[in-house]
C-alpha cells in the first residue's frame, strides 16, 4: 500500500527546529492521485482569461473545466512578482524575494519536503521553467534544509544556462522528462504571457494567452495518454501574479495589490477533484496550494501557514 493512501485522520504535533512553538495538523485521506503537476501561467490578468465576458481567449480551459473545478475568487495576497509568486506556491508562505533571481527563499519548498519524507530520488521531483531565474527557488536559506533534498531542475535554455527559452521548448522538455524519469511532483512555468505584457505588446499578450491555453490542453492530453499518469494525476493550473488593472497603470506591469495584480486563476483537474464546478469562495489564496498538495501526496508542510482547499475535492475531506 502506498505511503499516502491510508484512510485515517490523525493529529501530528510537529516541532520545527527553527520554531519550537510551531504545531502542524496533518490529515490523511484516501486519494486516487499519485502525481501532482503545478502549471504556472506567468502573469495573465483574469480580465483577459476567466473574467473576459465571452471567455474567447481560453476555449481549451472552458472545455477542460467540464473535467475539473475552478475557484473564481482566488488571490495572491503576497508580493505579486514572479520570484515571490512561484516561491509562495511551492513553500506555502508569502516571501518577498528580489525579482532578479539572486535571492533564494527562506523556507524549503514542498519538493524538498516531499523528497525527504517520501525517500524518493531527486529525479522524481522537478522544476521545469521557461524562465532561467526560477532555478533558484529549488533551494532555501534555512540552515537545516539548505542544499538538502534539492529537486531536479530544467530551467531556461540548456544551451546557454543563462537565457530564457520559449514555452514550446518548455512543454517539449516537460514531456521528455515525464517519459524518461516518470516524476511524481512537478512545477512547470510558461513565461510568454508575462514577457509580452512587459513589452507593452497587447496583440502579443493576447496571442500568448491563447497559446498557453492550447498548451494546457496539450499537457493534459499528454498526461491522459500515458499509462503512468492517466487517471492518477492532478493538474493544477494557476498564476504567479496578475497584472495592473486599467485604473493602476494597465497590463504592461504588475507588482502591487490592485485587483488586477492580486486576482489569479485556479483550475484543478484530476481523479479526486469535483467536475464541472465553479467555487465562488473568497477563502482561498496562493499559499494554500502547497498545504493542499501536501495532504494529497501525504507529506507534512510544517513551514506553511496556508490551509487545505477542501472545497475542490469530490470526496469528503477530514480536517480537524
Amino acid at each position: 500500500m502506498k505511503y499516502h493512501h491510508f484512510l485515517f485522520s490523525i493529529l501530528i504535533l510537529f516541532s520545527c527546529s527553527t520554531n519550537d512553538d510551531f504545531k502542524e495538523e496533518i490529515i490523511y485521506n484516501d486519494f486516487q492521485t499519485e502525481n501532482v503537476i503545478i502549471l504556472v501561467i506567468d502573469g495573465p490578468r483574469m480580465s483577459e482569461t476567466w473574467f473576459e465576458p465571452n471567455q474567447v481567449n481560453i476555449p481549451y480551459r472552458l472545455d477542460l473545466k467540464k473535467e475539473g473545478v475552478i475557484i473564481d475568487n482566488f488571490k495572491n495576497r503576497g508580493t505579486t512578482l514572479t520570484m515571490s509568486g512561484h516561491s509562495s506556491i511551492l513553500n506555502g508562505t508569502y516571501e518577498n524575494l528580489r525579482n532578479d533571481g539572486s535571492e533564494i527563499p527562506i523556507n524549503p519548498s514542498m519538493l524538498q519536503l516531499w523528497l525527504k519524507q517520501s525517500n524518493q530520488a531527486k529525479e522524481k521531483a522537478w522544476i521545469i521553467t521557461s524562465k532561467v531565474k526560477l532555478k533558484t527557488i529549488a533551494n532555501c536559506i534555512n540552515p537545516i534544509w539548505r542544499d538538502q533534498f534539492i529537486p531536479s531542475t530544467d530551467c531556461g535554455n540548456p544551451n546557454t544556462g543563462t537565457t530564457d527559452r520559449t514555452d514550446i521548448q518548455t512543454v517539449e522538455s516537460f514531456k521528455n522528462i515525464l517519459t524518461t524519469h516518470h516524476p511524481k511532483l512537478i512545477m512547470v512555468n510558461l513565461k510568454e504571457v508575462d514577457a509580452a505584457g512587459h513589452n507593452n505588446d497587447w496583440n502579443g499578450y493576447i496571442s500568448a494567452i491563447k497559446s498557453t491555453d492550447a498548451q494546457i490542453k496539450e499537457i493534459w492530453d499528454f498526461i491522459q495518454s500515458s499509462n503512468d499518469y492517466k487517471n492518477k494525476t492532478a493538474l493544477i493550473v494557476t498564476n504567479d501574479h496578475g497584472r495592473h488593472d486599467d485604473n493602476h497603470g494597465g497590463f504592461q506591469n504588475h507588482g502591487d495589490q490592485c485587483g488586477g495584480c492580486e486576482s489569479i486563476e485556479f483550475l484543478a483537474l484530476g481523479p479526486d477533484f469535483k467536475k464541472n464546478t465553479t467555487i465562488h469562495s473568497s477563502n482561498y489564496e496562493q499559499k494554500d496550494i502547497a498545504k493542499t498538495i501536501g495532504m494529497i501526496m501525504g507529506f507534512e508542510m510544517p513551514f506553511s501557514d496556508g490551509k487545505v482547499i477542501t472545497d475542490i475535492f469530490s470526496i469528503p475531506i477530514r480536517v480537524q
